[in-house]
């Protein structure tokens, strides 16, 4: 028997992917249109009927206006959630540094830091998630803002706070919209810094050490094997 027919190579027939991927799209597409199917049909209808009547860059506006919107509302939001959490693990640094800790028993699970393995991920997800959230709504009120863009005043003021009427009428919704996604941002970031304050608060409790006793939270420090070695003995 030669060496060749020991050492024949054996030929492995991959399956062509092709198909594969033409199913997926398809599924893809067919979900789409079975979700999004009649809304599309109706802006398509209605991009129709304005363009008839000669006002098809005013109905195209509006979804010009809503993707403005919608992406600078998102980036913004991102942003400041984003910071504020980035500048809650840097006041608390047991939410970023990952504890190194042995088990020596079971119950040492409960003076584990579980927070640092998901804080970082969460930091992505609250941000986007809630940026989205917010993208959308701001989006959904591009109305609001056109009227903005596009008010002039009336020529007639309040009697108290002398203001122009269209104030009231363009500009006033418009402040409110920012002023309410605004403090909700601030509520969010202020619940999350006290739910790490707790949760730091928490361990520490069940460690029966303060944050000020710890040179660095990675280590497991000599007071904590003094606590295992006293617990063995009982």
């Amino acid at each position: 028997m030669s060496d060749d027919q020991v050492f024949e190579p054996k030929l492995i027939q991959a399956r062509p992917r092709k198909r594969r991927t033409g199913l997926i799209v398809l599924a893809v597409v067919i979900v789409a249109i079975f979700f999004f199917g009649s809304q599309f049909l109706s802006i398509y209808v209605d991009a129709l009927w304005f363009d008839s009547v000669g006002y098809a860059s005013v109905y195209w506006y509006k979804f010009r206006l809503g993707g403005v919107l919608f992406i600078s509302f998102f980036v913004m939001t991102f942003v400041l959630l984003w910071t504020a959490l980035w500048a809650l693990g840097r006041a608390f640094p047991e939410a970023r540094k990952r504890p190194n800790v042995k088990l020596s028993s079971i119950e040492d699970i409960r003076e584990i830091n579980f927070l640092p393995f998901i804080y970082r991920p969460a930091m992505w997800i609250i941000s986007g998630g809630i940026a989205l959230m917010f993208a959308v709504s701001m989006s959904q009120s591009w109305s609001d803002f056109a009227l903005y863009l596009h008010s002039s005043g009336s020529g007639a003021t309040d009697p108290i706070f002398q203001r122009d009427v269209s104030f009231y009428l363009f500009t006033l919704p418009i402040l409110e919209l920012i002023s309410s996604w605004f403090t909700t941002i601030a509520v969010i970031v202020l619940l999350c810094v006290a739910g790490v304050a707790l949760y730091v608060w928490y361990v520490d409790k069940m460690q029966g050490f303060g944050v000020s006793q710890i040179g660095d939270p990675g280590e497991v420090t000599v007071e904590r094997d003094d606590r295992i070695r006293q617990r063995r003995e009982q």
